[in-house]
């Protein structure tokens, strides 16, 4: 059976939260994620929760070499962002923003929290923000 699109764009954000996971090898509280998905730009980045203070990766001491092959994956990711809303006559979005806690295990994503993703389906199409 094939994916429906909300199955696809989530399994996608949940790909890029596990990304920060692994980078970070979990020993982060928080992670902020922020994609900006232009025509000709792509951009993918991400902060971390460590006891109440945001940190990037070189202050988590992550090597420059793993940082920079992260922040690749990350925007390499968005290109899979364009071929599933095109596969699927969607919208692109042109900015994405992540906040996952780990000790809850809630998702929100630019601000809304998702606990399934036809609420982020509702959010987009009343408020039509963040897309081209």
């Amino acid at each position: 059976m094939e994916k429906v699109f909300e199955d696809e764009f989530m399994d996608l954000q949940t790909a890029l939260i596990s990304l920060c996971l692994e980078v970070t090898e979990e020993k982060v509280n928080k992670v902020y994620v922020y994609c900006s998905n232009e025509k000709k730009s792509k951009m993918f980045n991400a902060f971390f929760d460590v006891n109440g203070e945001v940190k990037t990766l070189n202050q988590l001491g992550v090597s420059n070499e793993l940082a920079f092959q992260f922040l690749k994956l990350g925007t390499e990711d968005l290109e899979k962002v364009d071929a599933i809303c095109i596969k699927h006559n969607m919208p692109i979005p042109t900015e994405m923003k992540l906040y996952y806690d780990i000790t809850s295990g809630n998702l929100l994503i630019d601000g809304v929290d998702i606990k399934n993703i036809a609420k982020l389906i509702i959010y987009i199409t009343i408020f039509n923000i963040s897309f081209e």
